[in-house]
């Protein structure tokens, strides 16, 4: 508890419906034993019984931890025990008399363990576990012991990490990529996506929302539960035929445990807030055992031969302490202690090793993958799932330590490669036309000097139509939707599949872009898309950006041509009237989406007789 409640307060409180009510504290009672003391206030660390707030629910807070129900992770419990009937119970009656208390508290979160006698329980303390001994032995009859108890620790992360899951045995289908980020303290797990409805249905992203919702993650340092992240829907692929609700679940499921394994996760541990109040002849020794214990505290409060020490510390440390400053202080000494919720573990290697979790043993979860292979699925371990995925990364950036050595060589070498390369330009042709009938690029008889002469020639025709639609270095800004208009044959695709008239444009102008060498931007317009958080993410080295909701493809394009206006030189491609005058104003050349689809079939037709030439 914080604050100070008094009688007669106005209290917020939660309904079982959700809905928010204020009611009258009548009666604030301190029990002891079967009697009770009517008080005017309690305070901060007192236990206590209210009466006239009838609309309280178990589980659930007052005041301001009704009005802000995210708020009541400081109050659940952070020790784990196992709870074992002293006299002969039938185990299915034990656990079914420990569900019913589970029912009216739901933070004990009973569990049970195969062969295990007894049942796990988690509590806050001894207080607890002798309300709850008393509360069995009066309500079924029989008494209880509980064995030591241990801290329950939860995993983090601490930086953004993407995470794919693709299932696909015979006949179904559903990929999916989540990234995920670090969150708020106390915050748990929070959800959105941010995939525009043209791209993935609403209901597929509901589904897969639905399923992040449904299931307590564990991380992969010592298998505890995930909490304090940010889980945002980026990608989805589903089929038209073969995807199945099913399908998504398990795809949601593994691109969790993915992201975790690609990622950076940390050890969470119960932290508490303390004041120790003891004689100042040893005040020394408790700030010794304080530091010792990785804790902090401000500057000792000194009264007399009296002194108060106030600080936080990790739970672990602090559970017991009672008992040791009793033992030092003669008996004067006293610890008050408030959990704060839950921070970095301060030895957390040694946590790890305790634990002897292994993440690749355990079975209810997995980062692995599902393909279908010649007609039957196949499994793909999670840190080669990037060389057969469907979609690609969304992360703006892929941090080196979550790449693998071939995806990482092949950035190196994609950096480093001419522009008008015999293998470039193959490539680029097989990506829009097909692969050649022979399969492979044979190599020419022709002198070296022969051969660098044809590669001077085509760069050269590709910086002449650079030098006529913009300069050497021109950044092309290009409005999607725009473009596809312009054109009749993705025009008539996008009325029966406007996903597959975007990837259709996406890839001609990924061609287009390395053929030229220059930097392209395709901005697609998201504004009726609700709950739309905007998203970028490149295909071969060709920036695609989707805007946020209520933002439109003009008006962001008149912004980027005004930011980066000034140190590059823009060209921007769109028939929009608006559009071309907006980015004039800017300073960037206009190109019509016309004029610049028949330069892209001029430069298409070159590659075609170069490759002729080079047969």
């Amino acid at each position: 508890m914080q604050g100070v409640l008094h009688l007669k307060d106005n209290v917020a409180v939660r309904t079982e419906s959700g809905e928010l009510l204020h009611e009258k504290i009548n009666q604030i009672r301190i029990y002891s034993g079967q009697k009770y003391t009517m008080v005017d206030s309690a305070s901060p660390g007192d236990i206590c019984a209210i009466t006239g707030v009838n609309s309280s629910r178990a589980g659930g807070g007052i005041g301001a931890l009704a009005e802000d129900e995210t708020r009541n992770g400081i109050i659940e419990p952070y020790l784990s025990y196992i709870i074992i009937p002293e006299e002969r119970v039938e185990q299915n009656k034990f656990v079914a008399d420990m569900r019913v208390l589970e029912e009216e508290d739901p933070k004990l979160h009973i569990s049970v363990e195969q062969g295990l006698r007894g049942v796990n329980i988690r509590l806050m303390g001894e207080v607890q576990q002798e309300i709850l001994e008393t509360q069995i032995m009066n309500r079924f009859g029989y008494r209880v012991r509980f064995e030591a108890g241990n801290i329950i620790y939860k995993e983090t992360v601490i930086e953004a990490a993407e995470g794919i899951g693709h299932f696909e045995p015979l006949k179904h289908y559903a990929e999916v990529h989540l990234i995920i980020r670090p969150g708020e303290r106390g915050s748990g797990i929070v959800t959105d996506s941010i995939i525009p409805e043209d791209v993935l249905s609403r209901n597929w992203q509901n589904l897969i929302l639905s399923h992040l919702d449904e299931r307590v993650f564990r991380g992969v340092l010592i298998g505890a539960p995930l909490t304090d992240v940010r889980i945002t829907l980026a990608a989805g692929k589903a089929h038209e035929k073969h995807t199945e609700g099913g399908d998504f679940r398990q795809a949601t499921y593994r691109a969790v445990r993915n992201g975790l394994l690609r990622g950076n996760c940390r050890i969470l541990e119960p932290w508490f807030s303390f004041e120790i109040k003891l004689p100042s002849a040893n005040i020394g020794m408790a700030m010794t055992d304080i530091r010792n214990a990785s804790g902090s505290f401000s500057e000792p409060i000194i009264d007399g031969d009296m002194s108060t020490l106030k600080g936080k510390a990790p739970a672990v440390s602090l559970i017991d302490y009672q008992r040791k400053l009793t033992s030092y202080t003669g008996g004067r000494g006293h610890i008050s202690c408030m959990l704060i919720g839950y921070d970095f573990c301060h030895n957390e290697s040694e946590v790890i090793e305790e634990s002897k979790y292994e993440q690749d043993k355990d079975e209810t979860e997995t980062g692995d993958s599902i393909f279908c292979y010649h007609g039957a699925g196949r499994t793909v371990k999670w840190d080669e799932i990037q060389d057969y995925m469907h979609l690609p990364f969304v992360l703006e950036e892929e941090k080196d330590s979550g790449l693998s050595e071939d995806s990482a060589r092949a950035e190196t070498m994609a950096a480093g490669r001419k522009l008008a390369s015999d293998a470039e330009l193959l490539a680029i042709f097989e990506r829009t036309y097909g692969k050649i009938s022979n399969g492979t690029l044979v190599k020419h008889k022709t002198k070296p000097k022969e051969s660098e002469y044809r590669a001077m020639e085509q760069q050269k025709r590709s910086l002449h139509r650079l030098e006529r639609i913009g300069k050497p270095d021109t950044h092309f800004v290009i409005d999607g939707y725009n473009l596809i208009n312009a054109d009749e044959h993705m025009k008539e695709l996008s009325k029966a599949d406007i996903g597959a008239a975007r990837d259709h444009l996406i890839n001609i102008l990924a061609n287009y872009r390395g053929y030229l060498g220059c930097k392209m931007t395709i901005v697609f317009d998201a504004y009726r898309v609700p709950y739309s958080f905007g998203r970028k993410y490149k295909v071969s080295d060709t920036e695609v950006v989707y805007t946020k909701e209520n933002e439109t493809a003009d008006a962001y394009i008149a912004e980027l041509t005004k930011e980066i206006g000034k140190r590059e030189s823009i060209t921007v491609v769109s028939s929009d009237a608006l559009v071309q005058e907006m980015s004039l104003g800017h300073g960037a050349l206009r190109i019509s989406s016309r004029e610049f689809l028949l330069d892209i079939e001029t430069a298409l037709q070159e590659i075609r007789e170069f490759l002729d030439e080079n047969r």
